[in-house]
């Protein structure tokens, strides 16, 4: 059985909570849980969705780049260098008050 380690469901993603995307629609181009899918295939009996067995067929990992290059302390703003004093990535913000 195939194994989700990088796809997050786009609408949870949205709504601040990361879960697990376990499919994909080739139309929207966005990830979904099963319990978003359900709703979304409501809404889009004409769209197709792939299942993470089919994950060969998914594009690349869309959001997860963005969730791991923003800064955790200021969200929003992105990580931009890395302290060696404190081994610390940081954002525009984090440079200006902490780390001068």
């Amino acid at each position: 059985m195939a194994t989700n380690l990088w796809y997050i469901c786009s609408v949870c993603m949205d709504n601040g909570r990361l879960t697990d995307a376990d499919f994909h629609c080739q139309n929207c181009g966005k990830y979904y849980c099963d319990e978003c899918l359900s709703l979304h295939n409501q809404m889009y009996k004409k769209h197709t969705a792939h299942g993470i067995y089919e994950n060969e067929k998914w594009p690349g990992a869309k959001g997860v780049e963005e969730l791991f290059t923003q800064c955790e302390e200021h969200g929003g703003n992105h990580i931009k260098m890395f302290c060696e004093d404190h081994s610390q990535l940081c954002c525009s913000t984090c440079v200006l008050i902490d780390h001068r």
